[in-house]
C-alpha cells in the first residue's frame, strides 16, 4: 500500500510540473497546490444547479440537517455534540442524509447521539428531489467537515434558501457569507450551538438569511458562471505563445 501511494505520489507531482495550467476548485485547494508542487493554480470552482436546488413551499420543519458520508473527516461527531448543547426540551432532532457509509461510523455516530440525547434519524442515498425537500425544510443546515476542498452541501442549501452553520475550516469559509447567508464558528461545539439556538430562536432572520443565501448562489455559484471561467481559463492556455 505504501509503494502504491509513493507511485501515485511521484505520479502526481511529474503531472503538475508538466501541466501548462492546473485548474482546482477553490483558493483553499490552490493554496495545497502552492504548497505540495509549487505551482499556482487558477480558481475554476464548481457550480450549484439553481433550477434543482431550489426554495421550496413547504414549511420549516423541526429538524437540523447535516449531508455527507457518515466518515470522520465529515464531522458528523462534532455536529452530534453541538446539537446536545441545544435546550433539551426544544432541540429539534437532527437528521443526516449520507451518501455513503462506513458501517462502523454509523454505530459509532448512533451510539454518540443515544449518549447525548439527540434524536438522530440517518437516511442514505435519498433521491435528489427528496434531498432538495429535506434541505428545504430544515432549520439551518451544518457543516463541519475536515479540511473540505470546497464543500457543496453548504452552497445546495443556500440555494435552497436555508441558512447554514458552518466550522470556518477548508473551502468552507469562501461559500458562506458569515452573518449574511450563515455563519462561520472554530471547531468549538460552544459556539457552534450559540449560534444553531440564534438561529432557532429568530425565524425571521433565518428566513431572510435562507433569502439572502439564495441570491448569493445565483450570483456568484452557478454552473453557467463556472463554465464561462474554464472556458476563459482553456482559451488562455491555448492561445499562450
Amino acid at each position: 500500500r505504501f509503494a502504491i501511494r509513493h507511485t501515485l505520489g511521484r505520479v502526481d507531482r511529474k503531472n503538475a510540473r508538466a501541466a501548462t495550467a492546473i485548474a482546482v476548485n477553490s483558493a483553499y485547494t490552490a493554496g495545497r497546490v502552492r504548497d505540495v508542487y509549487g505551482r499556482t493554480a487558477t480558481v475554476v470552482a464548481p457550480g450549484v444547479d439553481i433550477e434543482t436546488f431550489h426554495p421550496t413551499e413547504a414549511s420549516r420543519g423541526d429538524y437540523l440537517l447535516a449531508v455527507g458520508a457518515l466518515h470522520p473527516l465529515k464531522g458528523m461527531d462534532f455536529i452530534v455534540r453541538s446539537v446536545s448543547r441545544l435546550d433539551e426540551a426544544t432541540r429539534p432532532r437532527l437528521v443526516i442524509v449520507a451518501d455513503r457509509a462506513r458501517e462502523q461510523e454509523r454505530r459509532r455516530i448512533d451510539e454518540l447521539a443515544r449518549g447525548e440525547g439527540v434524536r438522530l434519524e440517518i437516511r442514505q442515498r435519498v433521491p435528489e428531489a427528496e434531498l432538495v425537500e429535506l434541505y428545504g425544510g430544515a432549520r439551518a443546515v451544518l457543516v463541519a467537515a475536515h479540511r473540505e476542498p470546497l464543500g457543496l452541501v453548504a452552497l445546495e442549501a443556500m440555494a435552497c434558501g436555508t441558512p447554514v452553520v458552518a466550522v470556518a475550516d477548508g473551502g468552507v469559509p469562501e461559500t458562506v457569507v458569515n452573518g449574511v447567508t450563515g455563519f462561520l464558528v472554530p471547531r468549538d461545539p460552544a459556539p457552534f450551538a450559540d449560534r444553531i439556538r440564534y438561529l432557532l430562536d429568530s425565524p425571521d432572520e433565518a428566513d431572510a438569511m435562507g433569502d439572502r443565501g439564495r441570491a448569493h448562489v445565483v450570483e456568484h455559484w452557478t454552473w453557467q458562471r463556472s463554465t464561462d471561467k474554464l472556458l476563459q481559463l482553456l482559451r488562455a492556455t491555448i492561445e499562450a505563445p
